[in-house]
């Protein structure tokens, strides 16, 4: 995949300070990073985001393939 370059999806405006929003969204552009890359989202393949300072965590359910994922 070298040399390639990938296309992310439209990307809905983060309002500024909204760090949950914007952690969401860093979330879901690296799972479908990790889709395009050929990585399927079964019981071997786990991304997590915790957000800073509180005991806030972003994953996916697993009945979902990676390049399904989709913003809230």
């Amino acid at each position: 995949m070298s040399g390639q370059i990938i296309r992310m999806p439209n990307i809905r405006e983060v309002a500024p300070g909204d760090e949950a929003a914007s952690l969401r969204q860093q979330l879901l552009f690296a799972f479908h990073i990790v889709d395009m890359l050929g990585q399927p989202s079964g019981m071997g393949s786990h991304l997590t985001a915790r957000l800073p300072g509180a005991e806030t965590f972003y994953f996916h359910v697993h009945n979902f393939g990676f390049g399904e994922v989709t913003p809230i």
